[in-house]
């Protein structure tokens, strides 16, 4: 229904969030070095062995610095611009929520369900009918008596009934700079390609990047900005961030990192390479699991097959009937659950084995 359809959603604000990520690498200068050149990369091979960016012991730089200040001001500094316009929509994201004001809020909060600009920005852009329906709050004591949003209480709030949408345009606005970080993260990890710093000087660097985060987010939480997912706050964006780069570092100390490879020996580093195969199994097709496992196609398809009411399914049989009634709501849904991350493993697997791989 055209009239109802709702416009945002999970891809739609990956999908903005990639773009506004391309166009700052693609389209913010990059700060030129004293030799004129834009990036390490472009740095004169004599300079590097100079520097030490060949594997030799990283020297100080004739300001005095410590070798890592100095790999952090080589590393950076081409990008300066892009961290200028990072805080520029950070400025812009906090100066919308916190500036746009619902009616009748009064001296009330900005990060509750019937007080915040998120829900405002989108209703103008997009209109109520356009929106999620079905937010979390509606699982609140203020909205039902159990959960999950099963037992809706009488003359509940008004706003327990109006949409709000956890993808909506301010949240993925600040989702940009999530992604912005990740490129940051990615500009580090490139240093090893393009000018032959240490795996080991790597991960330095990255250990610094989730410490700073983690230290700017918990700043933000006590300056009374929550982590809150359907906001997308900037305590969220860096906590996850954080949480993000040390996966990342602990994947790429442990998969490319060969010093700490050796130092694992052969029994340990294939129980790793073991318990992480089936991420790389996932990762390989993952828009092929987002669209059929995280967002249910292949049980919508099941289910149009039913006798009668549309409820008697296979799907709903076996999820409520069998595992439900049988374990309880929570053990049932828990075991559901486990059951739909195996069976998704396994079909990755196959898919993996046979080379076959869903992108766009």
């Amino acid at each position: 229904d055209l009239l109802k359809i709702r416009i945002p959603g999970i891809l739609q604000r990956i999908a903005i969030c990639f773009l506004i990520v391309a166009l700052i690498e693609l389209w913010v200068p990059r700060r030129t070095n004293n030799d004129g050149s834009q990036s390490m990369a472009d740095i004169p091979t004599e300079e590097k062995a100079e520097r030490g960016y060949g594997g030799e012991k990283i020297a100080e730089d004739a300001g005095g610095y410590c070798s890592y200040c100095t790999d952090i001001r080589l590393i950076h500094s081409p990008y300066l611009y892009q961290w200028i316009v990072f805080i520029v929509l950070n400025a812009l994201y906090l100066g919308l929520l916190f500036g746009v004001r619902p009616a009748g809020c009064g001296s009330g909060g900005y990060f509750t369900p019937q007080c915040n600009s998120a829900s405002l920005i989108d209703e103008k852009l997009f209109g109520l009918n356009h929106m999620y329906k079905e937010p979390t709050y509606i699982r609140s004591k203020e909205c039902s008596s159990c959960s999950p949003a099963e037992c809706p209480i009488e003359n509940a709030p008004q706003w327990c009934e109006k949409p709000f949408d956890p993808e909506g345009m301010l949240g993925t606005l600040c989702g940009a700079c999530s992604g912005f970080l990740g490129l940051q993260i990615g500009h580090i990890l490139q240093a090893n390609r393009y000018h032959h710093t240490p795996p080991e000087k790597i991960l330095s660097h990255l250990m610094g990047s989730m410490l700073s985060m983690v230290v700017l987010g918990v700043v933000a939480i006590g300056a009374g900005m929550p982590l809150n997912k359907n906001l997308y706050t900037s305590s969220y964006m860096l906590v996850t961030a954080a949480v993000a780069t040390f996966f990342l570092m602990t994947f790429y100390a442990s998969l490319d990192v060969a010093s700490i490879q050796n130092s694992m020996g052969d029994r340990v580093h294939g129980i790793v390479l073991a318990l992480v195969s089936p991420l790389l199994w996932v990762g390989r097709n993952a828009i092929f699991i987002f669209v059929f496992a995280a967002c249910d196609v292949l049980a919508d398809i099941i289910s149009w097959v039913h006798t009668g009411s549309k409820e008697n399914n296979l799907v709903h049989w076996f999820r409520v009937n069998l595992l439900q009634d049988g374990l309880g709501f929570s053990g049932g849904i828990l075991l559901y659950t486990w059951i739909k991350i195996v069976f998704w493993v396994c079909v990755a697997f196959g898919l993996d084995y046979k080379g076959i791989y869903y992108k766009i």
